[in-house]
């Protein structure tokens, strides 16, 4: 018996160890994916609240572009929110686009108690499939993407995003 745990045992490490190198570099070669498919704003289809398709060609052209991925019952994704609003002024020349996944009664209420709608340069729109989150690799709420006027991907942050960080990265 003690010959079999001999032999057995480092055969499953190795084989445990070979298994997660494998995974290691797997979830790498994804990342990378996704990451030359973000280098520039890919082509994506979401809708508006109204229901109608907004797509990468809606997006206005020469401005920094902020990609929000919020969730409304998520207290950072409201803190953040807050902040963007009471510092709307200072993000005057970025397009904001808000997007979640959730039912749309549940983002107009979002919109409505955040009077989102008063901003000519916020959008708020719904990933009505999910494939928004997956095309960008979403894991969490908030979460920013962050391109500068020629669609360049500049940064991705998870988790709340303060405006004086948004401004540095785009700067």
């Amino acid at each position: 018996m003690k010959l079999l745990i001999k032999i057995l045992f480092p055969i499953i490490i190795v084989i445990d160890v070979s298994y997660f190198g494998y995974r290691i570099a797997q979830i790498s070669h994804i990342k990378k994916i996704r990451k030359e498919k973000i280098a520039q704003i890919p082509a994506f289809k979401l809708k508006t609240l109204q229901g109608n398709f907004f797509t990468n060609e809606d997006l206005k052209q020469n401005v920094p572009i902020v990609f929000l991925y919020f969730n409304s019952n998520c207290d950072f994704c409201q803190e953040e929110t807050e902040e963007i609003v009471s510092n709307i002024k200072k993000l005057d020349n970025i397009q904001i686009i808000f997007i979640s996944n959730e039912p749309i009664p549940q983002i107009m209420a979002f919109q409505q108690k955040n009077k989102l709608d008063n901003y000519n340069n916020v959008s708020i729109l719904h990933d009505f499939d999910y494939k928004f989150a997956e095309l960008f690799g979403l894991k969490t709420v908030p979460t920013s993407f962050i391109y500068n006027k020629n669609g360049v991907f500049l940064n991705k942050n998870d988790g709340p995003s303060t405006v004086d960080y948004l401004l540095e990265i785009i700067k």
